[in-house]
């Protein structure tokens, strides 16, 4: 059944008087809500409890102001309210007082007459919180104590407040005891939970999603001037075909505001067709790809009456919504999803969507300029930009804000306030106006004015709101507030708010709801809206470093005092980070709990991130929760940790460290389960990978095969598990030049993992990568090419520009830019290559150094020789510290370094290095290898430069046939190789 409620919040007001009800409100706070709060979370949504009266008092706010934000907050509350009966009337408003606030009066008419009538600030609220509306469901309750007596001179005022219970039809407890009192609360609030957020609901999310959009549309169109020439580009967008089409603007430019009116606009004009819009940021949980396709197939289910459920996953989500949208050919969908950018990364690429929509969907989507932009355009969107707004627009845009609120301005200073160039951006505009009706006294207007168009910039402007707010609601108050959103890494609740800042919440709630057109809510947290304020507020109140830090200690230490949780290892390792305290940073990133739940939720990157800012032993990272689990019990979860922690570790690059974990890990679990054991053969894949990486080969090919072996006796060819075992075997072939074993391998995986994971998952572009540097290694350069320009786009899309497989596709276009001599784009590609790993892994790292050889390596074709050779001298030290001396980058780096060497003439340290890497090949490889060869046909080179050229001559005759034996004679690097000894027969012939 469809709920009544459609909000995802149940946020209850609290009303009574103080001081004779302090100690039953604190027990419902303690020990009632507590539980509330956990069912309210079982249904997904939030429990927020309202109790304006936390340190209220009549000397510290003005009186009128105070009302209207009770009043304010039970509407926001409404239908859930809670009243307390106690002792004593309340405190009674003087008619002047209230009388003194124009928009208490103009929104709450009634309450003249009810302070002309004597009523208290509870009768007052009881008035309102009593009502019940038309189309919302009864959930107000008062609850009086049996044991209250009425305080002198306050019976006949109570028996008046009772009557008014009475005629509204709502219920009145009596309790004998405070547990009493909380039975009954807990009693009915539950039922009201299960009456207005069923366990089994589903349509109760679309309900939630479409009210918390339409009210932000609502908001956002309030005011709004329609520039003709953006209508009809919309018009003629969701009315035609082609590809769907992207508005793009600086921050503030209108493009929320765009969507909302013509969303609005169009659904009017054409009930016929069906649309959709959505706001990042509007609710919640709106803030991430797999919300925004949850919603879009929410509401096409219910539109076209679709007997299928909306799938729970990301995966299952993108995989739906295109079969969805191909069965519905007999009505137009528009589709509106606005401020893309404020998706989480890397969701803003849009890869999320469907390549093909058909031709009767209309898809419009808006971003900001810059980074953001760049991520959609591969995908060939149709753009539209939106420019500062001309001087009619604004006057327009005056009158009409400003006249929603009764207000206006003399001719003079509308021309005065639209013809100011800076009021080109609506959003200086709006918040230029919102200041002027926030502006108490007509006479003061123009002085007012003045003082607010001193500002150069928007950034400026907000400077002086927040002075403004400051005098309005206090400095600390809006300091703190501000600056703890401002160093938050994902927001923050209000619960966290009031306990960080250890503020009444009355006090919070009245700054909140002022700010309330610049914040948004992603997960039920404050944060900015656009980065205007943020910038304002950074320059404002966290400029000097110091303070900076004290604020993210203080964020820190609240956020280490919380259970352990996802949300506690998002926030506060960051945060300890970010005020340079390198102990607690290590201690909140090494207990178990913490390492188990970077794990769970996929969070290694960030893990190798801090330690990577630490930089110390490996050991160092783990020792805590290594030793809380060695006497365990146990056995087990200690082998998972060793496990976990052990591929972490060879992620970066700690491979000694690594393969103790892992060996240990492994011999647990055999002892545990047997040989065949699947976990078992996961550590074995392992292992072989890291044997691998440290060039002990045959060991790794011996423990492939047998993971490969186990896993696919337990679970079958088809399994996950059986293509990602392949696909590491496959790894390991393609090192040892079995091109055609390994092609087999990387097919079979690539099938599966398009099959079970669709075209989104990190290891289906990995072996589309794969399968191209095997075209590559057997010559086809544009077929590999291709397939890697494939890949990254796909990368960029489902992964993001920052991921390591984006890192590494641009470094195997490097190498294909290298290879046709385009040297310039080589070095682009490699240095951006580099960039994103050492982003993610660090400067020390396998992956970063072996892409800043290649960079050395452009340098010197480039003859940036000094800037090669720096490179080379700083990173072959760290190569063979990482990898040892015989690892086959080590002494490829060590032959690039040597032709550069050459290059610079500096012959016999060029000697001494290449006969060391053929004496190595040798050793390793076997004198018939291809790098083998390669390293004597390199040898060659430098004999040419000592002008030996009979001895060159020799090595080239010797060679160059064992070359086109193992590549062909039409391999690029085969041809390089003759040109080279053809310059040697002219020479010496």
């Amino acid at each position: 059944m469809e709920p009544q409620n459609t909000r995802n919040e149940l946020r209850l007001f609290i009303s009574s008087t103080f001081h004779d009800l302090q100690e039953e409100r604190g027990y419902l706070i303690k020990h009632v809500f507590p539980q509330l709060r956990a069912l309210c979370r079982q249904r997904g949504i939030e429990f927020t409890e309202i109790d304006l009266r936390w340190g209220l008092t009549a000397e510290e706010s003005t009186l009128g102001k105070v009302i209207r934000t009770c009043l304010e907050e039970i509407d926001n509350c409404k239908p859930y309210f809670l009243g307390l009966l106690g002792d004593r009337y309340g405190w009674v408003p003087q008619l002047s007082e209230v009388q003194k606030d124009y928009q208490l009066l103009h929104k709450y008419p009634w309450v003249e007459d009810a302070a002309l009538d004597g009523a208290s600030l509870v009768e007052i609220e009881f008035m309102l919180g009593l009502r019940v509306e038309e189309g919302l469901p009864p959930g107000s309750f008062v609850y009086t104590g049996k044991y209250h007596q009425p305080a002198k001179g306050e019976v006949e005022k109570l028996a008046k407040l009772r009557e008014l219970i009475v005629r509204s039809g709502r219920p009145l407890r009596v309790f004998e005891s405070i547990e009493e009192l909380g039975e009954l609360v807990l009693k009915d609030f539950t039922a009201v939970i299960e009456r207005d957020w069923p366990s089994d609901s589903v349509l109760s999310h679309l309900s939630l999603e479409r009210r918390l959009h339409e009210v932000f549309g609502a908001t956002r169109r309030k005011a709004y001037i329609a520039n003709p020439k953006y209508i009809k580009q919309l018009d003629e967008h969701v009315s035609g075909d082609g590809p769907p089409l992207c508005i793009h603007g600086t921050s503030g430019a209108g493009k929320s505001a765009l969507i909302a009116y013509f969303g609005n606009h169009h659904q009017k004009n054409h009930p016929d067709q069906f649309t959709i819009t959505h706001f990042v940021g509007a609710s919640p949980s709106a803030v991430d790809a797999a919300a925004v396709l949850r919603h879009i197939l929410l509401e096409i289910r219910e539109r076209f009456q679709i007997v299928e459920e909306v799938p729970e996953t990301k995966e299952e989500l993108i995989e739906c919504l295109p079969r969805w949208l191909a069965g519905i050919t007999n009505e137009r969908i528009v589709i509106f999803i606005d401020a893309v950018n404020q998706l989480v990364t890397p969701d803003f690429g849009l890869g999320w969507l469907p390549e093909y929509l058909p031709p009767n969907v209309r898809l419009t989507v808006s971003t900001t300029t810059g980074e953001h932009l760049a991520a959609l355009q591969p995908l060939g969107y149709r753009e539209m930009h939106l420019n500062p707004m001309e001087g009619e627009e604004r006057e327009a845009l005056i009158v009409r804000f400003l006249g929603e609120y009764h207000k206006g301005l003399s001719r003079e200073q509308l021309k005065k306030v639209a013809s100011d160039q800076k009021a080109s951006s609506p959003l200086f505009l709006r918040t230029l106006l919102e200041e002027l009706r926030l502006s108490g006294e007509f006479e003061l207007l123009d002085a007012t004015l003045d003082h607010y168009q001193t500002a150069k910039d928007i950034n400026e402007l907000f400077q002086l709101v927040l002075e403004r707010m400051e005098s309005d609601y206090g400095v600390d108050l809006v300091s703190r507030v501000m600056s703890f959103i401002a160093h938050s890494r994902q927001g923050l609740s209000e619960p966290e708010l009031i306990e960080l800042l250890q503020c009444d919440r009355f006090s919070l709630s009245v700054f909140l709801l002022a700010l309330d057109y610049h914040l948004m809510k992603p997960n039920g947290r404050y944060s900015f809206f656009h980065d205007y304020l943020r910038h304002a507020v950074l320059r404002r109140y966290l400029r000097n470093p110091a303070i900076a830090r004290e604020r993210h200690k203080a964020l820190a230490r609240y956020f280490a005092s919380q259970p352990i949780s996802r949300r506690r290892i998002e926030e506060e390792p960051w945060q300890w980070m970010k005020s340079g305290v390198r102990t607690e940073l290590l201690e909140s990133i090494s207990s178990l709990e913490a390492l188990e739940l970077f794990v769970k939720y996929d969070k290694i990157y960030e893990l190798l991130g801090y330690w990577n800012h630490l930089d110390l032993k490996p050991s160092d990272y783990i020792s805590p929760a290594r030793e809380a689990l060695r006497e365990s019990e146990d056995k087990q979860r200690y082998a998972s940790l060793l496990f976990e922690m052990g591929k972490v570790f060879v992620t970066a690059s700690f491979y000694g460290e690594a393969e103790t974990l892992l060996r240990e890990a492994l011999a647990i679990r055999i002892g545990i389960s047997g040989q065949e054991d699947s976990e078992a053969a996961k550590i074995l894949s392992e292992l072989g990978a890291l044997c691998q990486q440290t060039a002990r080969y045959d060991e790794a090919e011996k423990l492939l095969r047998h993971s490969f072996g186990i896993i696919e006796r337990n679970y079958g060819p088809d399994h996950l598990l059986a293509a990602e075992a392949s696909s590491n075997l496959a790894t390991l072939l393609y090192l040892l030049r079995n091109f055609e074993d390994a092609e087999k391998l990387f097919r079979r995986s690539h099938q599966i993992f398009e099959k079970l994971l669709g075209p989104s998952d990190p290891r289906t572009i990995d072996t589309l990568t794969d399968l191209g540097s095997i075209l590559w290694e057997e010559g086809q350069t544009q077929e590999a090419k291709s397939l890697y320009q494939h890949a990254l786009a796909l990368s960029r899309r489902y992964l993001g520009v920052t991921h390591p497989s984006s890192g590494q596709l641009l470094n195997n276009l490097g190498a294909v830019a290298q290879v046709e001599g385009d040297y310039e784009e080589a070095a682009r590609k490699f240095k951006e290559a580099a960039s994103v790993s050492e982003l993610t892994f660090g400067p020390n790292s396998s992956r970063t150094v072996q892409t800043l050889v290649n960079v050395a390596l452009v340098d010197r074709h480039l003859k940036r020789n000094e800037e090669s050779e720096e490179i080379y001298r700083r990173i072959i030290p760290k190569m063979e510290e990482l990898f040892g001396p015989f690892h086959t980058s080590v002494l490829k780096a060590r032959n690039n370094f040597a032709m550069l060497l050459i290059d610079k003439n500096e012959l016999d340290e060029a000697d001494t290095q290449l006969s060391e890497v053929m004496s190595l090949r040798e050793r390793v490889d076997g004198p018939e290898s291809l790098d083998t060869i390669q390293a004597h046909l390199n040898y060659a080179k430098l004999l040419i430069a000592k002008n030996a050229l009979h001895d060159a001559k020799d090595i080239y005759e010797q060679f160059l046939p064992k070359k086109i034996m193992l590549l062909g004679e039409n391999h690029p690097s085969v041809l390089h190789t003759k040109r080279e000894f053809e310059v040697v027969i002219k020479s010496n012939p």
